[in-house]
């Protein structure tokens, strides 16, 4: 029984040390103009490219939008952040990793700008 619990547990533990890295990264960057307006409900394009130019951009979704890459610093961290838009040019998605990672996990699927959740 107690054999049958161990590797569940790992799992967790595993799964968590993720997370609170994540958390992590996200207090290091959260009060930066460029996370602050990616999150805005409502951000476009023309909104971000206000705050900062991106390294690289890409076409995403076989042409349903783009995404800008950016390197993030502050509080002694650096991370990938990326920053996806609609055909509309509206903000669809935004996280701390790169383009390229986002498209190969399927974020970009929809065409649909960010909704406000709560």
């Amino acid at each position: 029984m107690k054999r049958s619990l161990i590797l569940p547990a790992i799992a967790i533990l595993l799964s968590g040390c993720e997370s609170i890295s994540g958390i992590s990264t996200m207090f290091a960057f959260d009060d930066t103009p460029l996370a602050r307006a990616s999150v805005k409900s409502g951000a476009t394009k023309e909104d971000i490219l206000k705050v900062e130019k991106p390294q690289k951009i890409t076409n995403i979704g076989n042409g349903k939008g783009t995404c800008f890459d950016y390197t993030m610093h502050g509080k002694g961290k650096t991370s990938p952040y990326h920053v996806a838009f609609t055909t509309e040019d509206r903000v669809m998605n935004y996280g701390w990793s790169t383009c390229a990672d986002g498209e190969a996990r399927g974020w970009f699927k929809s065409n649909e700008p960010m909704k406000q959740i709560y």
